[in-house]
């Protein structure tokens, strides 16, 4: 039961199409952590649905001291960043088969994968904003919290540069998120927008169709809405629902609105109360989400909820 009350709910019927928006690249970023370890271990469970190449990326600092036995004829230069690269590489494909064998698989069950091991020196956002340009990234995994050694090598302050400025679809793991099929996704809508984005709604719909799962929509308020903010929303509903049909293949698309105390916990009642496998949250700072943004609660929302959560851009 809801700890919020639902003030309104939508259903749309429609019939299915085929629009959907292929998954071909995903890369995870990886530090070593438990946090990152969690990331990948969730990406070995349905990157083979979307036989999509599967990119491991670690970033080490320029003035980073690496603690290997580097040979005098590579100490220096392209030879060092040579060196550095092909050992770190042999560190990634160890801790893809500790994934692998901590879920009970063998190497073989990415057989078929193409797998691609890559390792650069220097800024982690930069780095990683490269490889999006350069490789045409679909889809980011990241493990939230995760920390480096005394230099944080990969998330902190660069998990919040990724979800704030790449306009790359990613999804953040909790480091205690379970290991489970999406059978539900709720998208949490800002209620303003009157022209969604197709971009990604339609990776909403390509997401939904390949693991089988429901989509639901859902705005929460936190007063009693005015006649005319009502009928602003009854607005801003009806275009979604449209653009939204059009991509995610589901028999009945429903569109919740609901009042509770804070936002925050009324996105908690509402994975909790639905059973919600991922949440789906817009990356733009506008309406329903300033409050998130302009507080830096979104991470902090990250933090605090239990599940994986797809960050797309509205833009």
């Amino acid at each position: 039961m809801l700890h919020g009350s639902i003030i309104g709910l939508y259903i749309l019927t429609h019939t299915l199409n085929d629009k959907d928006m292929k998954i071909k690249k995903l890369l995870v970023a990886i530090d070593f952590s438990p946090e990152s370890a969690r990331a990948l271990a969730y990406t070995i469970t349905f990157v083979r649905t979307f036989d999509a190449q599967l990119i491991l990326h670690h970033t080490y600092p320029s003035e980073m001291t690496i603690d290997l036995a580097i040979p005098s004829a590579h100490q220096n230069g392209e030879a060092r960043h040579l060196f550095i690269s092909e050992s770190i590489t042999y560190f990634l494909k160890a801790f893809l088969n500790e994934q692998l064998e901590a879920l009970g698989h063998s190497a073989s069950f990415l057989e078929g994968t193409d797998i691609v091991y890559s390792v650069k020196k220097g800024d982690a956002f930069e780095t990683i904003q490269d490889m999006v340009s350069a490789e045409q990234i679909d889809l980011i995994m990241l493990g939230t919290r995760g920390k480096g050694e005394e230099k944080k090598l990969m998330f902190g302050s660069v998990t919040s540069d990724l979800i704030r400025k790449l306009p790359t679809a990613l999804i953040t793991v909790p480091a205690h998120a379970a290991v489970n099929p999406i059978h539900k996704i709720a998208y949490a809508s800002d209620g303003t927008s009157v022209n969604p984005s197709t971009t990604h709604l339609a990776l909403l719909g390509s997401l939904a169709s390949q693991w089988g799962a429901s989509v639901s929509a859902f705005h929460i308020t936190t007063k009693a809405l005015s006649a005319t903010e009502k009928a602003a929303l009854d607005k801003h509903k009806a275009a979604w629902l449209e653009e939204a049909t059009k991509h995610i293949h589901t028999h009945n698309l429903a569109y919740y609105v609901m009042q509770d105390e804070t936002l925050t916990e009324g996105i908690q009642d509402f994975i909790a109360s639905d059973g919600i496998d991922m949440l789906i949250m817009p990356r733009e700072a506008e309406g329903f989400w300033a409050q998130l943004f302009k507080k830096s609660q979104t991470l902090e929302t990250a933090k605090r909820i239990s599940i994986p959560m797809l960050v797309v851009s509205e833009r």
